[in-house]
């Protein structure tokens, strides 16, 4: 007879595999497991609420305690979920901050919300007013984010490495780990440059390569003409062949259009060969959408309604052994981005601090989105009324209910949902099933089961 004690979660998702097993994660919990297609109808039947029955053992409800699919009936995990969310939020523990050297952009992608024009660099003086709020701010911290983003930051590559070996020096000096990542179109990502990167901590990188050659080449053209989808894939090869430390993570950005799909069995083809037995490459799934800016006003033909135009892609880079970025599974809140956290800022070049990077360039809400400065001695000046906008989630009824509220909490786009009142809900629940059989199929998801877990 099951102990009456225990409940099933109300955050337990379940897909299955290729092979018809049954894959459990509990998104509050950040729980994963495996189990057998012949006993899934079972754990289902538990996990639906069935908890009475005599061909039960003791050992299959301690399994599902212990990943926290059954869970004690007295514990609310909505309170639990706030506290959460207020500790991801409010917490002092991490500092997350966004570096914009520059504005400007070597490319001209069809999709791009920023402006062809822009053309600013960060100065000296701004560069010192961040190094000294470092200096003085960093011991508050247990741990320091640094994201580069532009525009393309490598064009301001002497002003990163500066920043980055300003940030090392005090972060060694202060004891606190800090790690960096990169947003970069990868065409200056030469293999030297990228060694002077990885040597200062900058480890994860998100790089776009848009289908096969003649469509990348359309959708993301170098303003000179070149050819930019030779020079990103020769400079990936370089990094894939010689850089021998599995220290980084190379995101593999593809902005799905219906152009590309039309050539993705291709594109597949080559990925598999180039880096499919690599696993410090994966992809990032995304597909075009509106996201403002005069040029997609001209782009009706790129753009994707919904995800649903990739996911059967998302299965078939499976089965072909090449990796996903699991964006969405390996801790609740990661849906939400900086702009929802106290200390989650982004600093734009000219020394502005900015809380979300779409809407720096949005003329109506650039006041809104600018909510301080750091001034020359290194203070950030916040204005606290505009911070609340940002910070303060509102959840809608239909939140409290749906499955994967862990993952956003609903506040996974505050500039969206509040800043531009719409309704801006991520796609999780469509895209989880995908990426979880791509999470299963790396190997990364124990088994439930276990001998004599099952009575006969």
């Amino acid at each position: 007879m099951i102990d009456k004690q225990l409940k099933p979660s109300k955050y337990n998702f379940f897909a299955e595999d290729f092979n018809g097993d049954l894959i459990i994660t509990n998104l509050l919990f950040n729980t994963f497991a495996k189990v057998s297609k012949d006993k899934k109808n079972l754990v289902l039947s538990i996990l639906k609420g069935n908890l009475e029955s005599s061909h039960y053992q003791q050992s299959i409800i301690d399994n599902m305690n212990k990943f926290n699919f059954l869970i004690d009936c007295d514990l609310d995990e909505g309170a639990l979920l706030d506290l959460q969310y207020y500790n991801i939020v409010y917490s002092d523990e991490r500092l997350e901050i966004t570096i914009i050297p520059t504005d400007a952009c070597d490319f001209n992608c069809i999709y791009c919300y920023q402006d062809n024009e822009c053309r600013n660099y960060m100065t000296e003086d701004v560069q010192e007013r961040l190094i000294k709020y470092l200096k003085k701010n960093i011991k508050k911290h247990q741990q320091l984010v640094i994201s580069w983003f532009g525009g393309e930051p490598l064009l301001a590559k002497k002003t990163v490495l500066r920043i980055m070996e300003e940030i090392k020096d005090i972060c060694t000096r202060a004891s606190v780990p800090f790690v960096s990542r990169m947003s970069t179109n990868g065409f200056n990502l030469d293999f030297e440059t990228f060694q002077k990167l990885t040597s200062l901590h900058v480890l994860h990188y998100q790089i776009t390569i848009d289908g096969v050659p003649e469509i990348h080449n359309k959708q993301r053209p170098h303003k000179s003409g070149k050819n930019s989808f030779d020079t990103i894939v020769d400079n990936l090869k370089k990094i894939r062949d010689d850089y021998k430390s599995k220290n980084i993570s190379i995101g593999l950005r593809i902005n799905t259009t219906p152009q590309i799909v039309e050539r993705m069995n291709d594109f597949l083809d080559f990925l598999q060969q180039e880096f499919g037995d690599d696993k410090r490459f994966s992809i990032i799934w995304e597909w075009v959408r509106d996201w403002g800016g005069e040029k997609i006003l001209y782009q009706n033909h790129a753009i994707v309604k919904s995800p649903s135009l990739l996911t059967a892609w998302m299965d078939e880079s499976t089965k072909r052994g090449l990796s996903s970025i699991d964006l969405y599974l390996f801790k609740n809140g990661l849906g939400l981005c900086e702009a929802c956290k106290k200390n989650g800022y982004i600093i734009n070049y000219d020394g502005t601090v900015c809380k979300c990077t779409l809407a720096i360039n949005d003329a109506n809400y650039r006041n809104t989105n600018t909510v301080g400065i750091l001034d020359p001695f290194g203070k950030m000046n916040i204005d606290n009324k505009k911070l609340s906008k940002w910070l303060i989630r509102e959840p809608k009824e239909k939140c409290l209910e749906c499955v994967v509220l862990p993952y956003c909490m609903s506040a996974s786009c505050p500039y969206g949902n509040k800043i531009l009142q719409s309704e801006n809900c991520p796609p999780i629940e469509e895209l989880l099933p995908y990426l979880l059989r791509n999470y299963s199929s790396q190997g990364k998801i124990p088994t439930l089961e276990g001998d004599n877990i099952y009575g006969s």
